[in-house]
């Protein structure tokens, strides 16, 4: 398996681990990460982090051609432009004397015609300095072809041949030519597992997202299964790449041995101090200014309703503008901002809380499809949601009746929701029973099914049959 994760994502884990059940043997190239040792095992998995490293050799011989190059071009632009403004200087010094010697009108073509060859002459050097840019971006991509690989990519291709794989296993975009060079080296099948519709991150410059589009379009039909996050997403990347429609294997989650759902702990009244009585709303993830935080905040402040505290729990670049924000709105008493705590530990604390939020705003293709693992959390500890009304979301929290959907785009919309979910007939509560019976259906011991015929598929007899479900062991 191949991703470029350092902190690794759930899924891949659990796939890892759902694969090592059946008998076969996962080794997953990862990012380093600060303290964790080269080779690790994170539960069953033996993980190898592969540090970046450089460029390969080509492409720095191709740069330091182009930045040398451009040196002298720039020195050749600024030498041209002094001696054409010399010679035009001098002309117009002299003009009286060229006037009275020759007529009048001859000076005029001589002084445009010395004007037309500067421009020509700046246009040509700059051409030459872009063509040289394009060349060596085009040859660096394409030397990677002809075995000149950055050093992360070549030690991964050696230690896949070494270990003399059956199978290798991409996670997301960035591997995507990776494992297609490992497949064309080995002879061997690969899997393309898409988290998310990649071109569509909206951190991507449109520049970007048109490149990785055309390599995903390129690459894509050249993998022998295809898995996807859910069904919308699939039929995007069919319609995309021509390519059939991916298998789709939902981000859900096992609760881990001992967990007991519905049975509320309260660890977050015992970390802030909180009176028995109080109910959570929780948000807990990536924060970041796509995910409707902000408006969360703003709506939770128009509400009305007593004994409610708002808890939003992890990391990102924007949880000190939303503690501005709370603090602005006065109610830094009710919104509390917490870190984040390990994987292992966090369906504890989400079972704690009486509600969660999932308020994504459709700001782009990926947010309007999304299936956030947090949805999948919530499910298992039993958690009633209120979600965006956005199309996977409406499948499963409208579908299934475990919470409230609604238009959280607006402060307005935000409030009503939190007022239908803990105000209406029967508050929180009366959203139990669909979410006990929605719990097995979502949970990662259904789903690893899928995981098994794509791989039952791709190696044919290679792959063991499929054991019993309550023989799988539980996630570390």
């Amino acid at each position: 398996m191949l991703t470029d994760d350092a902190q690794i994502d759930r899924r891949i884990l659990q796939e890892a681990e759902s694969l090592i059940g059946r008998g076969h043997e996962v080794i997953l190239f990862a990012d380093p990460l600060d303290g964790s040792p080269e080779h690790e095992i994170i539960g069953n998995v033996k993980v190898h982090r592969v540090p970046p490293g450089g460029a390969p050799r080509m492409q720095m011989v191709l740069a330091s051609f182009h930045e040398k190059l451009v040196r002298r071009l720039n020195a050749l632009s600024l030498w041209t432009q002094a001696v054409f403004a010399r010679v035009l200087l001098k002309l117009e010094a002299k003009r009286g004397g060229v006037i009275r010697r020759f007529k009048a009108d001859l000076l005029k073509p001589i002084l445009a015609m010395l004007r037309l060859l500067l421009r020509l002459s700046l246009f040509c050097i700059t051409r030459t300095a872009t063509l040289s840019h394009k060349s060596t971006t085009y040859l660096g991509r394409a030397s990677s072809r002809f075995g000149f690989r950055p050093p992360r990519e070549a030690t991964i291709l050696r230690e896949i041949r070494f270990h003399r794989a059956d199978l290798v296993h991409a996670h997301d975009y960035p591997q995507m030519r990776l494992a297609v060079a490992a497949k064309d080296l080995l002879k061997i099948p690969a899997i393309y597992d898409a988290h998310e519709l990649y071109p569509e991150i909206n951190t991507l410059t449109p520049e970007q997202s048109k490149r990785i589009a055309k390599t995903e379009r390129r690459l894509a039909p050249r993998f022998d299964g295809t898995i996807t996050v859910n069904p919308y997403i699939a039929k995007e990347m069919a319609h995309r790449y021509a390519i059939p429609e991916p298998t789709v294997i939902v981000n859900a989650v096992d609760p881990p041995t001992g967990f007991e759902p519905g049975v509320h702990n309260r660890r977050f009244h015992q970390k802030l101090g909180l009176p028995p009585e109080e109910r959570v709303l929780l948000f807990q993830g990536w924060m970041s200014a796509t995910r409707g935080l902000a408006t969360l905040i703003r709506g939770f402040a128009a509400c009305e309703i007593g004994r409610l505290r708002l808890v939003l729990m992890g990391y990102g670049d924007e949880r000190d503008n939303l503690q501005t924000l709370a603090d602005e709105l006065g109610i830094t008493d009710r919104v509390h901002i917490l870190d984040p705590v390990p994987q292992d530990e966090l369906i504890w604390w989400t079972g704690s809380a009486d509600a969660g939020a999932i308020p994504y705003p459709p700001v782009d293709l990926n947010n309007r499809l999304c299936s956030p693992n947090k949805l999948f959390e919530f499910v298992q500890a039993r958690l009633p949601i209120i979600a965006n009304d956005l199309p996977f979301l409406r499948d499963v929290v409208g579908g299934r009746g475990i919470g409230v959907l609604a238009d959280l785009e607006s402060p307005e919309g935000v409030a009503g929701a939190i007022h239908s979910m803990f105000e209406d007939k029967g508050g929180q509560t009366r959203f139990h029973a669909p979410l006990l019976a929605a719990a097995p259906e979502l949970s990662w011991k259904a789903e690893q099914r899928h995981l098994f015929e794509v791989y039952r598929r791709v190696l044919g007899d290679a792959a063991s049959p499929e054991p019993k479900l309550d023989a799988e062991p539980a996630l570390a």
